[in-house]
């Protein structure tokens, strides 16, 4: 750089472009407390995060299986994708024996950054993926769901083997920013479809019906 102005300019096309990987245009990453100190210098203005460009989904869960690979086994699978592909958590084979966080290593290698947790852990980046690509995480080898977005109809289908492959055992959380969070325990022999009716139901009205008391027939 020759004086000022080329430093100046330098620093605009970062703040224009702060996750770049372009030759000739500062690197975040190296860069960042260097960049700090010139816009406090040059009393520039940082680009407000709210208002930043966010990231391509598509990339996201491409990527995703590309590091991971896809699954037709429901007990391996830790995550269902938009188009009802089931992501491989398998790490050796047998069952998902791989944490649904590990997701955080395909944001990391695309150079995305989500904004952490109060314990900066790898959290955020597993919801971003849940909420931002629409997939939902499913427990593999364990009756749990957890679902951020309305179903597609391809995750519908894979939801219903989910839950037949558990007879109906099913430990459900539904959450989204208009209706907040809310969670259902269903017993065994719950009929599959009524579990997806509720999902469908809390998505398009808030209210996730509550599971009926069933009574022990030893009481009777």
């Amino acid at each position: 750089m020759r004086g000022g102005e080329d430093c100046k300019q330098s620093v605009v096309k970062f703040m224009a472009n702060p996750h770049n990987e372009v030759p000739g245009v500062i690197n975040h990453n190296i860069y960042d407390e260097w960049i700090k100190t010139i816009v406090d210098v040059l009393r520039l203005k940082l680009p407000d995060k709210s208002t930043e460009k966010s990231y391509d989904p598509k990339r996201v869960i491409r990527s995703a299986i590309r590091q991971f690979g896809l699954t037709h086994d429901l007990n391996s699978a830790g995550f269902i994708l938009p188009n009802g592909g089931l992501l491989n958590l398998s790490g050796t084979g047998h069952g998902r024996d791989l944490d649904h966080r590990e997701i955080a290593d395909v944001y990391s290698r695309l150079g995305i950054e989500i904004e952490a947790d109060t314990c900066s852990s790898s959290t955020p980046y597993m919801l971003a993926f849940m909420k931002d690509c629409r997939v939902i995480r499913i427990g593999g080898s364990q009756n749990h769901v957890d679902i951020r977005t309305m179903p597609t109809r391809q995750q519908a289908e894979q939801l219903i083997k989910f839950f037949s492959m558990y007879d109906g055992d099913i430990y459900l959380d539904v959450e989204n920013d208009k209706y907040g969070r809310a969670s259902n325990a269903y017993t065994t022999g719950t009929n599959p479809s009524r579990i997806l009716r509720d999902i469908i139901t809390f998505f398009n009205t808030g209210n996730l019906p509550p599971v009926p008391i069933t009574k022990d027939p030893a009481l009777r």
